[in-house]
């Protein structure tokens, strides 16, 4: 058996166990999944706008790393974040770990509190100060304003190549043992 698969049937029985005995804490810790990349973002926003009226090449650099730290605080915090749970729970039912149906459900729910957790952390910073003054200008707008003018088929291979980044970055901080190390693959 391989270290992935391990790994796999370590995590699986892990959040199917947690699902199973406490779905308030498992709803709870999908809900910190989703806020920690909305504060993240939310402060890769700020950064990237101020960093770019000055080095516009490197907002997005800024917003993009200042991302990757939300990552990072899912996997110390052991959150449950949708996009890893789509990898962990799909090679989990492959590898017979967990049967399909069960999966599926996990992931709603896991997807469904990320969802809330990401709603009400991008709503508290929306009534700050730091995003009153955002302006047609600002680097969140822009770059709203470049993502929806793009066709379905462009957004859709775009998500899918986001998600392959991501789980790579999960993979890499599963199979690394060095906390350093783990940083930095996850960033």
């Amino acid at each position: 058996m391989s270290l992935f698969q391990e790994k796999i049937i370590a995590a699986c029985t892990k959040k199917e166990a947690l699902f199973q005995e406490s779905l308030g804490r498992y709803a709870l810790r999908s809900l910190f999944a989703g806020a920690f990349l909305t504060m993240t973002t939310a402060v890769g926003i700020v950064g990237a706008d101020t960093i770019s009226s000055q080095f516009p090449a490197l907002a997005k650099f800024v917003f993009t790393f200042l991302f990757a730290i939300g990552l990072v605080y899912v996997l110390i915090f052991n959150g449950e974040l949708a996009t890893s749970n789509m990898m962990y729970l799909t090679a989990g039912a492959y590898y017979k770990v967990i049967d399909w149906k069960k999966a599926i459900i996990i992931l709603l729910c896991c997807t469904f509190f990320n969802l809330i957790g990401a709603i009400i952390f991008a709503w508290l910073f929306n009534q700050s100060y730091a995003f009153s003054h955002l302006t047609e200008q600002s680097f969140v707008i822009n770059t709203v304003q470049t993502k929806l003018a793009k066709n379905n088929g462009m957004a859709f291979i775009e998500g899918i190549t986001a998600n392959i980044f991501v789980n790579m970055a999960i993979l890499g901080y599963m199979l690394l043992k060095e906390e350093y190390a783990k940083f930095f693959i996850v960033v």
